[in-house]
């Protein structure tokens, strides 16, 4: 018998439990629906021609001057073997001034936009330990590039390879 009024309570609480929840739901819609027309037509439709217009404006800008990565004329007018040579082969000796010509030395080579110097105030050392998502953190475009490179230049010291 204790048993039946147990289940009696909790199917009273279910029963309960229902009715909140669906004067919950009914109250949500309630004031969703009231703030919804709180909102006017006219604002409505000066958003949606406010965006319409920025809309216009990028994709004017877009077509005006496309931005364009890669190779262009002044990249084949450059001479990079001569800064190249002047890097020390083995990353892990370079200073400061070494990462600061070997990151402008990547970016004009496959022409990127300039890294602001001061995301990599370290030596060669400090490259070594950064990951990848460290590079890309500091910088979104390119970072997987300058990893990329920087990898290849350490295991070239590393194992003796010729690039």
């Amino acid at each position: 018998m204790a048993s039946g009024r147990a289940e009696e309570s909790i199917a009273n609480d279910d029963i309960q439990d229902r009715a909140r929840l669906v004067r919950c739901h009914n109250d949500l819609r309630y004031r969703i629906r009231t703030e919804t027309e709180q909102i006017s037509p006219d604002i409505i439709e000066r958003s949606v021609q406010s965006v319409g217009h920025y809309m216009r404006m990028a994709l004017q800008t877009a077509d005006a001057a496309p931005v364009r990565y890669g190779p262009t004329e002044r990249w084949q007018r450059l001479n990079f073997e001569e800064e190249e040579e002047s890097l020390p082969k083995d990353p892990r000796q370079w200073t400061r001034e070494h990462v600061a010509q070997w990151i402008n030395l990547v970016t004009q080579q496959h022409g990127l936009p300039e890294v602001p110097s001061s995301r990599f105030l370290m030596n060669g050392k400090a490259l070594c330990l950064m990951s990848l998502s460290m590079f890309l953190s500091r910088v979104p475009l390119g970072g997987k590039l300058l990893y990329k490179d920087f990898q290849l230049r350490l295991c070239a010291a590393l194992y003796g390879v010729e690039q």
